[in-house]
């Protein structure tokens, strides 16, 4: 069974402007299954030294331990981590924009469904997932090997010499992706807020027609898309990071989003 790439734990994090503001701007950043906050790569420090935003990070529930933590967990294990968190953000009078990465993009956009955010943006989100993961039978391959090792590009690996993720996935996996689809297919109507999606056009787990699915069926009157000709489903370690940064920084100032 593989192991997490580096001994250190991984945590939440927080970033904070030191800008004084009447109304606080934020962004909350949600990671993959089986990533952490490093997930993100350099992007909390440029959206707030871009912002002078707040940056929440929260750690998914079971993540930065042991890969065994993470059996058995659901989406709403999930939603009960962040929910509360968010909403008590947004009560306190602040603007947020809600970034989910790969699985994590699954819950802003639940998330974005039900509270009134000001944007919310996905990268490499499995709404529909390639050959073979989108194989029903595919969920049964925890019968055969309960962990399967992830096949990144050396470049990846390289790029997170310094950060915690897994260099395992559990076949329960496919499971919850499946599940969170099901979910957000119900709800994707009601995220009614400006919505980006990045995508990798070459990754092996999310299908290119991803953002296009989630868009016909996200109820935002203003719906961007954004694919890189790469293969990397970590897509802030794909070499393009800077690039993605400069994105959600011009998709941000050109919809006013903290206007």
């Amino acid at each position: 069974m593989a192991k997490q790439k580096t001994p250190r734990l991984a945590t939440a994090a927080t970033v904070k402007s030191t800008v004084k503001k009447e109304f606080s701007n934020t962004f909350f950043l949600i990671h993959g299954y089986t990533g952490s906050p490093t997930d993100f790569n350099g992007l909390p420090n440029f959206l707030t030294q871009t912002f002078g935003a707040t940056v929440e990070v929260p750690l998914l529930i079971g993540h930065g331990t042991r890969i065994e933590d993470l059996d058995g967990l659901t989406l709403q294990d999930f939603l009960n981590r962040f929910e509360p968190k968010l909403k008590a953000i947004i009560d306190a009078g602040e603007r947020v924009v809600l970034i989910g990465h790969s699985y994590g993009g699954f819950l802003a956009l639940h998330l974005a469904s039900r509270y009134p955010v000001a944007g919310v943006f996905t990268t490499a989100t499995p709404y529909q997932l390639k050959f073979p993961f989108n194989i029903p039978a595919m969920s049964l391959l925890g019968y055969i090997r309960k962990y399967w090792p992830k096949k990144l590009p050396l470049e990846e690996i390289q790029r997170r010499e310094a950060a915690f993720y897994y260099g395992a996935m559990p076949a329960y996996g496919l499971t919850l992706a499946h599940d969170a689809r099901r979910i957000i297919q119900k709800t994707l109507s009601n995220v009614t807020c400006p919505l980006l999606t990045i995508q990798s056009r070459h990754e092996h787990i999310s299908d290119e027609r991803s953002p296009e699915s989630m868009h016909t069926a996200a109820g935002s009157k203003v719906k961007e898309v954004f694919i890189l000709d790469n293969e990397t489903h970590g897509v802030f370690y794909s070499g393009h990071e800077e690039t993605i940064y400069q994105k959600i920084s011009e998709f941000v100032e050109r919809h006013q989003l903290f206007a």
